[in-house]
């Protein structure tokens, strides 16, 4: 069976007993193929609900890709590099900074062109709203600095 399947035609091919075993794999940077086995009636059933991909892994490699994504784009459009700066660069005059919080990076990476071409606008958007995503959740916690914090202020 080749290509692509809908759930529905999964599930269809499931219940023919075309298919009695499910892959859920990924192919991790060192290009081995990781991932879980399932009975196909139980992923049809119930499994594939709670079945997801771990984002760290994909962040890493697309951090990876990023680079170089980033170092073809710098040649194709022959950009001058940067002048090297030695020493210790938090104290160095004219140093471009990286994004100091997970909220700036999500915004430069959601307005960058050169991603979008590299990678797509779905994936740049997903990682824009994954990124959005845990400053949410972040956000619905006080931490227990908080709560000592505010009760000496109060």
């Amino acid at each position: 069976m080749a290509g692509n399947l809908s759930f529905e035609a999964l599930e269809e091919a499931v219940a023919a007993d075309e298919i009695d075993t499910i892959l859920a794999c990924i192919v991790d940077m060192q290009g081995r193929l990781m991932g879980k086995r399932f009975h196909a009636a139980h992923f049809v059933d119930s499994a594939w609900a709670e079945t997801h991909c771990c984002n760290y892994l994909l962040a890493t490699d697309l951090e990876m890709a990023t680079v170089l994504a980033a170092g073809l784009a710098g040649i194709e459009g022959e950009m001058e590099l940067e002048p090297l700066t030695t020493g210790d660069v938090y104290q160095a005059e004219g140093v471009q900074a990286v994004p100091g919080t997970l909220g700036e990076a999500a915004r430069l990476m959601n307005g960058s062109q050169m991603l979008r071409a590299a990678f797509g606008d779905n994936v740049v958007e997903h990682y824009t709203r994954a990124a959005l995503w845990e400053i949410e959740e972040q956000n619905r916690v006080v931490t227990d600095w908080e709560l000592r914090r505010g009760l000496e202020r109060a």
